[in-house]
């Protein structure tokens, strides 16, 4: 699979962004963005946000500039009871999201695990959306020559 082969590739360049260069909105545990390169083609974004109550992952694959697979975890920091009190480290819900697209159409998707009370189900035209602002900024960067190895 396309995914495995570019999660193991050591020759991929990458750019990481955090915080204010990725967004003006401000998460507790902060916001970081990956973009790893082969060449001069982007291919894979990832996205990682820690919020008050939970991490999020995001991952893009793309071949030829389209995404052709997207995966979505969220972990809970903690459960909503125990907000007066909350523990360090992951909580008890996990969820996984699935999501294989051909030119740019979901084909396949696959939701893993209980949902989040944060979660707010997938839609294909706001990650669009999303992955071409990222693919703006990490190609920005990649032309600017910040690049550290994979």
């Amino acid at each position: 699979m396309i995914c495995n082969s570019i999660d193991q590739d050591t020759s991929l360049k990458i750019i990481k962004l955090k915080n204010e260069e990725v967004t003006k909105e401000s998460y507790k545990y902060g916001i970081q963005l990956f973009g790893l390169f082969k060449k001069s083609e982007l291919q894979e974004i990832v996205l990682w946000v820690g919020t008050a109550c939970q991490y999020l992952k995001f991952k893009y694959y793309l071949k030829n500039g389209k995404v052709i697979f997207y995966f979505e975890r969220q972990d809970d920091i903690f459960s909503l009871a125990d907000l007066s009190n909350p523990p360090r480290g992951p909580g008890p819900n996990t969820f996984e999201r699935h999501c294989y697209l051909k030119n740019e159409q979901l084909i396949y998707m696959e939701d893993i695990g209980k949902k989040t009370y944060f979660d707010s189900g997938f839609n294909l035209i706001k990650t669009l959306n999303d992955v071409k602002f990222y693919k703006l900024l990490l190609n920005k960067r990649y032309k600017e020559g910040l690049l550290t190895l994979h």
